[in-house]
């Protein structure tokens, strides 16, 4: 897994609702209509993802509130936040452009645009920006790359790793190419925009 960016702040997305009880938590996505079940650990975690902390403060916190070491809160804390993050449950709190650069630094770190709905189907999924009526069919593997970046900001060269640790097969001297010419058609489409504000 790649980690995630410590500095980054998150907050729960506006459509999620928490419901506590005796033995954990439900955490309702409004528009989803889905239900994710918590426990009380990921319930903590999440009360101080309240966009007041970074991750780093996040992680210290639990670590020192449970007097565990930190590199086993922080492997934990993660995984939640990544599983969280595919599920659409998070936000990160950033200011994003979609204007694009004539050359984009390799270390800039990208976001999926968050107006932009996306549609799988068998072989991949269908993007559609509202804001620009601009539609766009992606493969399978451009289906791994926007889940990728859909909630937590990646680098191209965070990208091009975890398509070589998640896909088989893939040309390893081929990948960085391939990735910088997806990220520049999404950008150009207004798909995925660059982070300003970390």
């Amino acid at each position: 897994m790649i980690p995630i960016n410590e500095n980054f702040r998150y907050v729960l997305q506006d459509e999620a609702a928490v419901e506590d009880f005796e033995d954990g938590s439900l955490m309702l996505l409004c528009r989803q209509q889905k239900i994710i079940e918590i426990n009380h650990s990921a319930r903590r975690v999440l009360d101080l993802m309240n966009g007041k902390r970074d991750l780093r403060q996040v992680i210290g916190k639990i670590a020192r509130d449970h007097r565990m070491q930190e590199k086993v809160v922080r492997k934990d804390i993660q995984k939640l936040i990544a599983n969280l993050g595919m599920k659409g449950a998070i936000k990160p709190l950033v200011k994003v452009t979609l204007k694009r650069r004539k050359k984009m630094d390799k270390s800039s770190s990208l976001l999926a645009n968050p107006d932009v709905s996306l549609r799988e189907e068998e072989d991949g999924a269908i993007l559609f920006n509202a804001d620009t009526n601009a539609l766009l069919v992606i493969n399978p593997i451009g289906l791994v790359i926007w889940q990728f970046i859909k909630v937590h900001p990646r680098t191209m060269a965070d990208i091009a790793s975890h398509l070589k640790e998640t896909c088989d097969e893939v040309p390893s001297n081929q990948v960085e190419a391939d990735v910088k010419k997806f990220i520049a058609d999404l950008q150009g489409k207004g798909f995925i925009g660059e982070v300003v504000d970390e």
